[in-house]
């Protein structure tokens, strides 16, 4: 039998972010943008009421009463106030926004993240997908918390305050209309530049974070090689470069902002010989148009700075689709069926292309299975497939009698459990380490894996140590017990070892005995030693990818009880 894997299966449709205005997002939207028209009503009216003063006091000076010069007083002080009481409000509204919208966003890389396949894993390097969690979800904080309300609320202030004025006075809406038009065309025409600039930028932060992440994780090799003082000289290298790209990101910037405040001065010398020149001129309008001035400078480069965050989120949005689309990635179904009652482990015509050819073998509950053959066989291959942690090109595997992607993946973790030599452990406690499996597995229970890990002496102190990163300050036997412990706790039905020399703690032979006498459900193991090879009940030699019997040249192999393709387990 035969069937599409997952993780190969072109996307049903293109990735995409999600939505800003979506669910309880809507709301803080539509609030964000309320409150900047209102700071534009207030401020307008602050304009209007500081014209209404002037022209006032210039009356007074006549003879008029100063008492009432008191309200456009008070009111211009008052709409002063409440535009800078909604100003910090719009701050909070803003950073709410983002933060809901991030959360998300990182959410949805996460589960990419997760269901990532052997290849997917290999093609990324973890400094470039620590940038889209970091550098990449700040560029696009800036750009939903500040950037779309900023350039659509400030869109819809200048309308109204267009408005406003040709109400007031339709000759400077006349002297002001070009100008705006003239600053969104130098704007358009100034973030190309901008934009090439920040894909630079990105491109040599993502080399640093490489780099970075990759020597913190060989620092033991580089201290050891002395190679410490080369890559000092490759990061000042990169130091450098970065320092170039942004200082002509910089100038990408101030080109931007040169070219606004050459379109806004130019409309405040327009405005002001409109009104020196006007028949009607008078202190109260000139004053009026100085506030009209700093009104319409506020939402004008408020867009010149969402332009600017537009740019850098465009491009850390194009690196997180070209993340979210990447299709060696496995499928894990939250709802899925459930195996048969028998956890029987099947391969029908199971195929990765160079790597395993067409293989079908069945391994009934309780069976002791090792995985032999020369390097570059297709062992761990085999393993990863029983595992799950990829799929099959062509065929299936199952559990149960349901194909593996089908099974829930909740539950398919809590019915196979993989170890390798290269397991790696959680920084935090012995506990979380061993409840990485099973959360809610009490201490009891995690005591009897490590004893059946070969961890007697542990006890409710040992579950409270501390583990550092990968568990570095752990010696090597401590390591394997415990890895081992996790991948036993839940009592799993399947337990898939890959290298077991290096996987298992202690001395391999005994270890494994011990394991296969105590642990009551199927073991799969990979292991090149034939002494360990013939601790089992049934072998598969493989061989190019396929099952074969063991050559008779094979270290070993006149004491293996090798199963033949012949006899069941066939290529």
């Amino acid at each position: 039998m035969t069937g599409e894997p997952t993780h190969l299966q072109p996307p049903q449709r293109p990735p995409r972010l999600p939505p800003v205005a979506s669910g309880r997002r809507r709301l803080w939207l539509a609030g964000v943008l309320a409150n900047h028209l209102l700071q534009a009503a207030l401020a307008l009216g602050a304009a209007f009421a500081a014209k209404t003063l002037v022209d006032g006091l210039d009356h007074r000076q006549a003879g008029a009463w100063p008492g009432d010069m008191l309200w456009p007083a008070a009111g211009v002080l008052g709409l002063v106030l409440a535009a800078g009481a909604l100003r910090g409000l719009e701050l909070a509204q803003s950073e709410a926004l983002a933060q809901h919208y991030i959360a998300h966003l990182r959410l949805r890389l996460f589960d990419r993240l997760a269901s990532l396949s052997p290849e997917g894993r290999q093609r990324r390097s973890r400094g470039g997908v620590m940038l889209r969690f970091v550098g990449d979800a700040q560029a696009l904080r800036a750009w939903v918390g500040r950037g779309i309300a900023q350039c659509v609320a400030a869109g819809c202030a200048l309308v109204a305050l267009l408005a406003g004025l040709a109400l007031w006075q339709p000759r400077l809406a006349l002297w002001t209309l070009p100008w705006l038009v003239l600053a969104g065309v130098m704007m358009s025409l100034t973030l190309p530049p901008l934009r090439r600039a920040v894909r630079e930028c990105r491109r040599r932060q993502a080399g640093i974070a490489t780099n970075v992440y990759d020597r913190i994780a060989t620092l033991p090799l580089l201290q050891a090689t002395g190679a410490t003082a080369r890559e000092r000289r490759r990061l000042q290298r990169q130091n450098r470069q970065l320092r170039q790209a942004m200082q002509r990101r910089a100038w990408a910037r101030a080109r931007h902002r040169w070219a606004l405040d050459l379109c806004l001065a130019g409309l405040a010398g327009s405005l002001l010989f409109a009104v020196v020149t006007g028949a009607s001129a008078g202190g109260g309008l000139l004053v009026g148009v100085l506030g009209l001035l700093g009104l319409l400078a506020r939402p004008l480069r408020g867009i010149g700075r969402a332009l600017e965050s537009r740019e850098e989120a465009q491009v850390a949005r194009e690196r997180m689709l070209e993340f979210l689309a990447e299709r060696q990635r496995l499928s894990l179904p939250r709802h899925g069926t459930q195996p048969g009652p028998s956890p029987e482990l099947g391969f029908e015509s199971a195929a990765v292309p160079g790597r395993l050819e067409a293989f079908t073998a069945r391994v009934p509950h309780g069976r002791r299975v090792a995985v032999c053959g020369p390097a570059g066989a297709g062992k761990s291959t085999l393993l990863a497939l029983a595992a799950r942690l990829r799929d099959p090109a062509a065929g299936r595997v199952t559990l149960g009698g349901a194909p593996l992607p089908q099974v829930d993946a909740a539950l398919l973790r809590q019915r196979i459990s993989h170890l390798s030599g290269e397991a790696t452990l959680v920084r935090g406690s012995v506990r979380r380490c061993l409840q990485q499996r099973d959360p809610a597995a009490p201490d009891a229970a995690l005591l009897a894996a490590c004893a059946l890990a070969g961890w007697p002496q542990a006890d409710a102190a040992t579950l409270a140590a501390t583990v550092r990163d990968g568990g570095d300050n752990l010696n090597g036997q401590r390591r394997r017990q415990l890895a081992l412990a996790a991948a036993l706790v839940g009592a799993p039905d399947v337990l898939v070892v890959d290298d077991a020399e290096h996987a298992l703690p202690g001395p391999p032979l005994p270890a494994l005995a011990a394991l296969l006498e105590r642990f009551p459900g199927t073991v799969l193991f990979a292991t090149a030693d034939p002494r360990l090879a013939a601790l089992a009940e049934e072998v598969w030699w493989l061989h190019g990818g396929r099952l074969q019997p063991a050559p008779a040249a094979a270290p070993g192999a006149a004491g293996l009880r090798v199963v033949a393709p012949a006899a069941g387990a066939t290529a």
